[in-house]
């Protein structure tokens, strides 16, 4: 049985196979301030606020395969967006990747590495 972390898109962080180590959530309000005569500068809400996600973690190569991001590259790729979903359900809406950042380390004599370290930044998309 897969235990399932977090979806984007098609592709599965699980503790089994492809985990990750941080996930962080940052959601920013936008407001313009407005100038007031003698008195403390007021603020209006405005535009949209902008949300993010953030995922690091490491992935083994002997549980993941040898190239684990491969399908996240390819999500990436086309610069579309996909749904955000928690493994235990919670939809979160559709985000874009905006940057994957990959490490490979702790190579083996034949040049084949064993971790993949990475960093996934998704951003909001809103209509």
């Amino acid at each position: 049985m897969t235990r399932i972390m977090a979806m984007i898109g098609d592709f599965t962080f699980s503790l089994d196979k492809k985990s990750f180590d941080t996930l962080s959530h940052t959601k920013e309000y936008s407001f313009a301030e407005i100038p007031k005569v003698n008195y403390y500068t007021g603020e209006q809400s405005v535009g949209k606020d902008i949300e993010e996600l953030g995922i690091t973690g490491t992935i083994l190569t002997t549980k993941g395969g040898l190239d684990p991001l491969a399908r996240l590259f390819a999500i990436a790729d086309l610069k579309q967006s996909v749904p955000f979903i928690y493994g235990y359900g919670k939809v979160m809406g559709d985000f874009k990747i905006t940057k994957i950042k990959e490490d490979l380390s702790l190579f083996l004599d034949d040049g084949v590495n064993v971790t993949v370290g990475f960093n996934v930044e998704l951003k909001r998309v809103r209509e």
